[in-house]
């Protein structure tokens, strides 16, 4: 593995060698420039999951609703599998009255009677309840992952186009030193 970072030095290395070499120091010197940016990337994207849970909790609130009504949710998903998602029917207490809201639980399902955490909008519909901290910085590390992996794949693939390209010139210039080689054999003993 060293030898592909550190080739030894021979007088039968050609330019093309060099340059394949400078290539892949150069290809590990973009990854190690763009770790900043990794995390500059895995940071925002930890602020934007914080700032959106920050107002889903300011513009709504959480209740303790009460389910009131479990039935089986006949529908497929989008690859044509049936679901086995219940339909469950939920209630709690505003100062307007009473509401009831329906709701979707995979998985097993809850009894009548169990407790809901639900937050509800300042219109008294339902809304997905914000996320967590722990929600945020695993999505931050996420897209730090992704974006590393993203410029892996792209400087491999740089790295793998540019040693295409030095393989084609190398097998050229074979070509051209077989040739001449042949042609110096065919000259005879006088030359």
């Amino acid at each position: 593995m060293l030898a592909v970072w550190f080739p030894p030095r021979s007088e039968l290395r050609r330019p093309s060698d060099r340059y394949e070499t400078a290539t892949r120091w150069a290809a590990l010197v973009v990854l190690v420039l763009i770790t900043p940016l990794l995390a500059a990337c895995g940071g925002a994207r930890t602020q934007q999951v914080r700032d959106d849970a920050a107002a889903v909790r300011a513009t709504a609130h959480q209740v303790e609703a009460t389910v009131i009504g479990v039935s089986s949710a006949s529908s497929t998903t989008a690859d044509g599998q049936p679901s086995y998602d219940l339909s469950v029917t939920v209630r709690w207490i505003e100062p307007v009255g009473a509401l009831t809201a329906p709701q979707v639980a995979g998985g097993v399902g809850p009894r009548i009677g169990d407790p809901w955490p639900l937050w509800v909008a300042p219109d008294l519909t339902p809304v997905a309840p914000p996320a967590t901290e722990r929600d945020a910085e695993i999505q931050g590390a996420v897209t730090s992952i992704g974006v590393l992996i993203g410029a892996g794949v792209a400087l491999a693939a740089a790295v793998a186009l540019v040693r295409r390209m030095l393989d084609r010139q190398r097998m050229r210039q074979w070509d051209e030193d077989w040739l001449a080689f042949r042609r110096r054999r065919n000259r005879g003993a006088a030359g």
